[in-house]
């Protein structure tokens, strides 16, 4: 997924994902938890370092591919970034950049609204 509209084909964790997230919020938690955490791929990596240098996140997608935990970790993205300003979003988590995991959240419906000059670019 390069940034835009959710692709019909998209893997079956990305939809799982949008689920969970969307669940959640449906029964009026805004956190799927964080038990999950400890099975990240990713820990005690240099996240910052890994995860949040764009523009190319090779080593962050790499990492997320092979993660037990991938789903949950974009679920609770999803959920995190909901209120969060466009340009403020960073990095890589549950292997999606940031304007993937907007378009996601939109999608998903966790996200209620399409930022103003995303629509202009989507239209």
């Amino acid at each position: 997924m390069a940034g835009g509209p959710v692709a019909p084909e998209m893997t079956m964790s990305i939809r799982l994902a949008m689920r969970l997230a969307a669940d959640t919020l449906a029964r009026g938690s805004a956190s799927i938890g964080d038990d999950w955490v400890v099975g990240g791929a990713c820990l005690g990596m240099d996240t910052d370092r890994v995860f949040y240098t764009p523009p190319k996140y090779t080593r962050a997608y790499d990492t997320c591919a092979r993660c037990s935990v991938a789903v949950e970790c974009l679920a609770e993205a999803l959920l995190e970034e909901r209120k969060v300003p466009q340009q403020l979003l960073c990095g890589v988590r549950g292997g999606q950049a940031p304007r993937e995991r907007l378009w996601l959240a939109i999608e998903s419906g966790v996200r209620k609204s399409v930022p103003a000059t995303m629509e202009a670019k989507a239209g």
